[in-house]
């Protein structure tokens, strides 16, 4: 984080799945999390947020144990979603893992296994027992066992991403977006690649933190990274962005400014202050999408980022 750029949180982490109904069985039956509610969405507006033709999709939010962290679940219907490539690593180009805390690894790994998923042995890395899974669209999932977690609900630890170069990407997700950055160890030395079927990896790692979440930055030399494929789109099935989420609409703002200033894009501009939400997807190098999010929490039901359960007691936010 610079000295003049507020350290934002990583609010959401947003995966395109092509069977809405099987991912919500593995992250709500087999991790635990929670569903916050969805919707359908459509239309031009839609469109233009996320830079897509014709969207239509169904959208579902699901969260653990963090205060104002969701995953967002996204099943196109249009436009239709390339599944990933069958020699995909996660060396490759783009957003390639998440990394979750479980309260109680062998339950949650007992449940993966009784569903048909394959699971990696689980082994103790940094004082902590965990294991790696491939969900059912063949996102790659660590987990982590962490017997702290509150109300035994899991938690969203970080968010893994290839880039060819660390320079570019550490300027616009550190300089420009205020990411702060950490040891680069502190959640993954150099053999816990061995979880993500990379065991004799050469890479560097720049990890950097937004409130609660990590944003891990590797650059491999061995394997190579390879490029995201010919006609790649942003919907394609894995994980699509990460958001950084704001309670204050100025800094909001502000960040949306910095991100044009660095000569990056923005889909559509911010709506202005007063409103129950606001939002802006933007391109970084390389092509990662970031989603600038305002929330006031007046809207957090509205948006997700409470669970159904506890919705009834909360009064409905006007939509924007």
């Amino acid at each position: 984080m610079t000295a003049d750029v507020p350290e934002p949180a990583i609010a959401q982490l947003a995966m395109s799945v092509p069977d809405m109904a099987r991912a919500l069985r593995f992250a709500v039956d087999g991790l635990g999390f929670r569903s916050a509610g969805g919707r359908y969405a459509a239309g031009e507006r839609v469109s233009a947020i996320q830079g897509l033709p014709d969207v239509a999709c169904c959208m579902w939010w699901l969260i653990g144990s963090q205060p104002f962290v969701q995953l967002e679940l996204f099943q196109y219907a249009s436009p239709p979603p390339a599944a990933r490539p069958d020699n995909w690593r996660p060396s490759d180009v783009g957003y390639t893992r998440l990394t979750v805390a479980v309260p109680d690894l062998a339950a949650t790994l007992g449940r993966l296994a009784a569903a048909g998923l394959t699971v990696e042995s689980p082994i103790i890395l940094g004082g902590a027992a965990r294991a790696c899974v491939a969900d059912p669209s063949g996102t790659l999932v660590e987990l982590i066992e962490d017997p702290a977690l509150r109300g035994g609900r899991p938690a969203l630890r970080a968010v893994g991403a290839t880039v060819p170069a660390l320079q570019p990407a550490v300027a616009f997700f550190r300089d420009t977006l205020g990411l702060s950055e950490v040891p680069p160890t502190t959640l993954h030395p150099p053999e816990a690649e061995a979880l993500f079927g990379l065991p004799d990896a050469g890479r560097q790692l720049v990890a950097l933190r937004g409130g609660d979440v990590l944003l891990e930055l590797a650059c491999y030399e061995q394997p190579p990274s390879r490029p995201r494929r010919p006609g790649w789109c942003l919907n394609d099935v894995g994980l699509l962005n990460v958001a950084l989420g704001y309670r204050d609409w100025e800094e909001f703002r502000a960040a949306y400014d910095r991100v044009l200033a660095a000569g990056h894009r923005a889909e559509t501009e911010p709506l202005g202050p007063g409103g129950v939400f606001d939002v802006a997807y933007c391109t970084g190098p390389d092509g990662f999408s970031v989603e600038l999010l305002y929330v006031p929490l007046s809207s957090d039901a509205a948006l997700g980022f409470v669970a159904e359960e506890d919705q009834m007691a909360r009064p409905p936010a006007r939509r924007r």
